[in-house]
């Protein structure tokens, strides 16, 4: 079967070096989010089961509350991570890009053991000159002119 040509012509070398680790974020975010909210669901189920009680139980009541905040957050930053992470594959708005690679290297989801290799790889492809140049060359449209055309109609 033949191949249909890309009507845009060839993907730039550059917007190709960052499918792949802007689409394993995607993944990994997405992934993540769930687990957090699987999380959250757990430790809502289990607030109102067994009281904790006496210096025995203290270890119990700090893995709980960590476990608690670690899926929380997973929930709220799967979103940015996923946003950016599109973002990234597209070439555009390049601080978010950077933003969601050290996200998923940071410990504050629930799958960074993970995201250490993934968000370092993103920011080692973010850093290439070529991919910069990428990035500054498709960043935010440039604002409307100022003038008496940029304030609406004229009375």
């Amino acid at each position: 079967m033949p191949s249909v040509p890309n009507p845009a012509g060839p993907t730039p070398i550059p917007l190709a070096r960052l499918r792949a680790p802007a689409t394993t974020l995607i993944v990994l975010g997405t992934v993540n989010g769930v687990i957090g909210l699987l999380g959250c669901c757990s430790r809502i189920g289990q607030a109102g089961s067994d009281p904790i009680q006496g210096d025995a139980d203290t270890a119990q009541l700090v893995t709980y509350t960590a476990l608690s905040v670690l899926s929380l957050l997973s929930v709220l930053l799967a979103p940015l991570i996923i946003v950016g992470a599109v973002r990234m594959r597209q070439g555009r708005n390049y601080g978010l890009a950077m933003t969601t690679a050290i996200l998923a290297i940071s410990p504050v989801t629930c799958l960074f053991l993970i995201g250490i290799p993934v968000g370092i790889w993103a920011v080692l492809t973010l850093r290439r000159p070529d991919v910069r140049q990428l990035f500054a060359t498709r960043g935010v449209p440039s604002p409307a002119p100022y003038g008496p055309q940029s304030y609406g109609p004229h009375l």
